[in-house]
């Protein structure tokens, strides 16, 4: 990964040169999430280098995507050329590295929708994908994003509401909450599919009153992610 191989560490080298180069040695990204956890604002100009480790063989992706998503949340601009690499994450197979992309996903929405919007297909096919119980946190974070881009690009998100509707037949419990908590607020993007879909499970149970109730002369909810439980 080119971090620098033959560096002087003998006294009077305290700048840690590569030997012939003239150039600082890269940080490692044990050095910049150690920096990140005391104040992400000093790093924010490590996300090059932290998109770097996203391929490595050494396994610190994982330790990369958690910095890049703590600077998210307090830079989330600065984290926009992350994009790419998060969007390559979702594909991991580790929960927790997934999970952290896609916290820096949200953050980074919430911001600048627009930066997201190329993610939104691998989104949708993550919906089908996160829908265990164990990962229903991870359920409601691609919602949240998919609903911060739908106020700005509905069309770009419409694909996802035949996914969400076959969610509403999952057997968890939990499951089907945090997808009504998703059609709660995408009612003002897509007023005649949500409805529809309360009109369909109007003869069901509580589920169904909690969406006729939030369609009902349609007084919607804004985007908090506290209703869906996110962190």
């Amino acid at each position: 990964m080119g971090r620098g191989s033959g560096v002087n560490d003998f006294p009077g080298t305290e700048g840690s040169f590569e030997a012939g180069e003239g150039t600082p040695d890269p940080k490692s990204v044990e050095d910049i999430a150690d920096a990140a956890r005391e104040d992400p604002s000093s790093v924010r100009s490590e996300i090059p280098t932290l998109c770097e480790y996203i391929d490595d063989e050494d396994s610190k992706t994982r330790l990369a995507a958690d910095t890049i998503a703590r600077i998210a949340k307090e830079h989330p601009e600065s984290a926009r050329s992350a994009v790419p690499e998060l969007h390559q994450l979702l594909h991991d197979p580790d929960y927790m590295t997934r999970a952290r992309a896609l916290s820096a996903l949200f953050d980074i929405a919430k911001e600048t929708p627009a930066t997201v919007r190329p993610v939104v297909p691998t989104l949708i096919y993550r919906l089908s994908e996160e829908d265990d119980e164990g990962e229903v946190d991870m359920l409601a974070i691609i919602g949240g994003i998919l609903i911060l881009i739908a106020e700005r690009y509905p069309e770009a998100v419409r694909p996802a509401i035949s996914d969400l509707k076959t969610l509403l037949e999952e057997d968890s419990e939990d499951v089907r909450s945090v997808v009504i908590d998703i059609f709660h607020e995408l009612v003002n993007s897509y007023p005649d599919e949500t409805e529809q879909v309360a009109l369909d499970l109007a003869q069901s149970d509580d589920e169904a009153k909690r969406v006729a109730g939030n369609t009902h002369g349609h007084k919607y909810v804004k985007t908090s992610g506290t209703s869906m439980r996110l962190s």
